[in-house]
């Protein structure tokens, strides 16, 4: 972790993100105004100020057009906050001015994960790409290129991708573990498994690793321990949205244990409201339930407008709809999500784990 100060004379604040650091040294007159400016660019973000935010970024383009260090740490808060496009800009510009390789490279992995997180996987791949071509001594961009194919089933690619990264992080315990799920993905259980082994040799406690081993096991429909591993996987890490999630997925195919998995569904989208999938399934479990159709009905929502084009979500919410008597959205529902299949856009998965 980099830490990135900035403070009027010298450095204005703090932020922490996985690049080479953008360092704004202010030695002239006009320093404390430059600081100022990024201050109330970061203010913004802050609030979600779309208007405040692009009056922000114009300020500073008048002000510091020639300084790539302003630029790039713009870039850094925009993509921080999910701004993909304006901070591609910023950072496009700060290029421009001439950067180092690894800032170039960050720039890109920084991009990446903005996109990831929006769902955008497309513009996400070639951002992680160039971060590996640019800079392929760093296993975090090897690791966020396996873990984002192997989320799209691009399992070919994954696997090539694993095999470069593994031919120069052989110690990397991360990557082993992106390894097995790229396998687990293309159904070598068995390879997995042994990429696993691999892994856990190297860090058996790393939440990464125990999930792979739970992700295993309920491919091979071992339900029970794959709760086990979930379960330690967010003692060792309650933050993680995505062990929660799939400790929801396991409590789902064991017996009146409805409850457990509704807890956990909810646990996950409180620590990571963006991915549709945990929304889904809390109105699956609700829509099973008398008297809780409204909850249903929220939780579909949800899924629908984060998963606009995902074939189940929106079936199961027509459905609910029906159940509790609301003909109309249901009627509406259902052209929309035709409309959407005969324009080729529907899909039997949202952005995948």
């Amino acid at each position: 972790m980099i830490e990135f100060r900035f403070r009027p004379g010298r450095h204005l604040r703090t932020a922490s993100v996985f690049l080479a650091p953008f360092f704004i040294f202010f030695a002239q007159s006009g320093d404390a105004n430059l600081a100022a400016r990024l201050q109330a660019l970061h203010s913004a973000i802050q609030a979600r100020d779309l208007q405040s935010i692009e009056q922000q970024r114009k300020e500073l383009l008048r002000s510091a057009p020639q300084n790539r260090e302003a630029h790039g740490t713009a870039g850094q808060y925009l993509a921080d906050a999910r701004y993909c496009a304006a901070a591609k800009e910023e950072f496009e510009i700060a290029m421009s001015l001439g950067v180092s390789e690894a800032q170039q490279a960050g720039s890109h992995y920084l991009l990446g994960q903005c996109y990831e997180r929006v769902s955008q996987v497309a513009e996400a791949d070639p951002e992680y790409r160039q971060a590996v071509n640019i800079n392929p001594g760093q296993e975090k961009f090897h690791f966020a290129l396996i873990s984002l194919l192997a989320s799209q089933w691009e399992t070919g690619l994954g696997e090539d991708a694993a095999r470069a990264a593994l031919a120069r992080f052989p110690a990397s315990a991360r990557i082993w573990a992106a390894a097995g799920l790229v396998e687990l993905k293309n159904g070598s259980f068995q390879s997995a498994l042994e990429d696993w082994r691999h892994a856990s040799a190297l860090q058996p406690d790393l939440p990464l690793v125990v999930k792979l081993l739970g992700r295993i096991q309920m491919s091979l429909s071992r339900y029970d321990e794959a709760v086990q591993n979930f379960t330690k996987a967010v003692k060792l890490d309650p933050s993680d949205a995505q062990a929660w999630f799939f400790a929801g997925l396991a409590y789902l195919k064991i017996d009146n244990e409805g409850d457990r998995a509704l807890d956990a569904f909810l646990r996950a989208i409180e620590l990571n409201p963006g991915p549709a999938e945990g929304y889904y399934w809390a109105g699956s479990i609700y829509m099973q339930r008398k008297h809780q159709s409204r909850q249903a009905i929220h939780y579909l929502e949800q899924a629908v407008s984060r998963a606009p084009a995902w074939g189940p979500a929106n079936q199961l919410l027509i459905q609910a709809y029906r159940s509790s008597g609301q003909d109309e959205k249901a009627a509406a529902a259902a052209r929309k999500f035709r409309t959407l299949n005969l324009q080729g856009h529907a899909a039997s998965e949202p952005v995948l784990h």
